[in-house]
């Protein structure tokens, strides 16, 4: 799925899927739980990053106005955002990867 497939998925009629303006590229994709409306899912560190550029701001001072907003009346409201922390971990290789890298 890309990035516009996702977007497209949240924009769809009868959906209230909340956006944020500006951080199209730290959307890493959305949650169905298939109860609620879905949420965009955001890279929180990415946002953080998005927004020091723009304001020209420290890391932590950019993330101090994400969490601000976080805290600040519009969290969780239904179709609000949720963010992922990822983590930086080695990728393990896959049984198929391992076959082609085999020597001959």
């Amino acid at each position: 799925m890309t990035r516009e497939d996702a977007i497209a998925q949240l924009q769809q009629p009868y959906r209230e899927s909340v956006l944020l303006d500006g951080l199209d590229d730290a959307l890493i994709g959305y949650i169905d739980s298939g109860h609620h409306q879905p949420r965009a899912l955001y890279d929180l560190e990415r946002c953080v990053e998005l927004i020091r550029q723009r304001l020209g701001w420290t890391f932590p001072a950019a993330g101090d106005v994400l969490r601000g907003a976080l805290t600040n009346g519009w969290w969780p409201a239904a179709g609000m955002p949720a963010f992922a922390v990822l983590v930086n971990e080695p990728q393990p290789i896959s049984f198929s990867a391992r076959i082609e890298e085999a020597p001959q």
